[in-house]
C-alpha cells in the first residue's frame, strides 16, 4: 500500500505524516506544488515526492493528478488527520463511546490492523474504502462499519485502469461526495469503517482554506444538488 498525502502551505504544520508510525511513514508519497518541493526533498529524503505542474492549483486538480500518476493500492489522506480507535464494542448512547488516539509510533499494532482492514476490503471487491470521521453522528448503528456510506478526505482504492472515476472540477468543494456518488450509482460498493476513525483538525492556514469560503462551499453544494437531484437535497436556512 502506498500512502499519499497532498499538502499545501503547511510544510511546517502538516500533521498526518507525524501521526503515522514509522512503518507507514516509509510508505508516504508527498504531493506538493513546485515552490515547496525543495523543502520536502530536504526534510523527507527517504520519501517519494510528486510535484504538481503549474496548472494544477486546487484540491480537485491535485487529486485527479494523483489518480493519473500514482497506481496500485493507494490510501489518500488529508494533511490534517489523527487516527482513533473505538474502545467499547457495545454502548447504549453516543455519550458512552470512548475513543483512543492511536496516532504516532507506539501504536504501530493498531495502525497495522487498520491498514489491513482497508486492504482486505479492496481484495473483497469494494471499489473504495476508508474510515469515518470522529465527529460523525450517530456512529452506534454503524459499528464496526457501514456499506455505501459517505466517504471524505481519506480514500483507499486500487488505482488501475478499472478505476475510471475522477473528481469533477465543476464541484470544487463537493468533490468527495460527487466521487462517491459516481461510484455508487455505477453499481459498485464502498465500505466505511467506524471502529477506526480519523479526526480532521482545521488547525492552520493553508490547504483548501486558502480559497474555500462559506459562499464557495454553498455554491458548490448547490451544483452538487443539481447534478445529483435524485440523491442530494440542500438544507437552506
Amino acid at each position: 500500500m502506498k500512502i499519499v498525502i497532498p499538502t499545501f502551505r503547511r510544510k511546517h504544520k502538516q500533521i498526518t505524516f507525524h501521526n503515522l508510525c514509522r512503518k507507514y511513514q516509509k510508505k508516504v508519497t508527498f504531493v506538493v506544488r513546485g515552490e515547496e518541493s525543495c523543502f520536502f526533498r530536504e526534510q523527507y529524503p527517504n520519501n517519494s515526492l510528486l510535484v504538481l505542474p503549474e496548472h494544477v492549483h486546487d484540491i480537485v486538480g491535485t487529486r485527479n493528478y494523483i489518480l493519473d500518476h500514482i497506481k496500485g493500492l493507494i490510501y489518500i489522506l488529508d494533511d490534517d488527520l489523527s487516527f482513533w480507535k473505538r474502545q467499547k464494542r457495545k454502548v447504549g448512547s453516543e455519550k458512552e463511546i470512548k475513543w483512543k488516539n492511536i496516532s504516532i509510533n507506539h501504536h504501530e499494532k493498531e495502525q497495522t490492523k487498520l491498514m489491513t482492514l482497508l486492504q482486505q476490503s479492496i481484495e473483497d471487491g469494494y471499489m473504495c474504502t476508508g474510515v469515518g470521521l470522529l465527529d460523525t453522528k450517530p456512529t452506534i448503528g454503524r459499528y464496526p462499519f457501514d456499506v455505501n456510506y459517505k466517504l471524505g478526505g481519506n480514500l483507499c482504492i486500487r488505482n488501475t485502469k478499472k478505476f475510471m472515476y475522477r473528481y469533477d472540477p465543476k464541484l470544487p468543494a463537493s468533490e468527495d461526495l460527487d466521487l462517491q456518488l459516481q461510484i455508487l450509482s455505477s453499481g459498485h460498493r464502498n465500505k466505511v469503517f467506524f471502529n477506526y476513525v480519523v479526526s480532521e483538525r482545521g488547525y492552520a492556514p493553508g490547504g483548501c482554506s486558502v480559497y474555500r469560503t462559506l459562499l464557495f462551499h454553498n455554491r458548490s453544494n448547490l451544483l452538487l444538488e443539481k447534478k445529483w437531484s435524485e440523491f442530494v437535497k440542500s438544507k437552506r436556512r
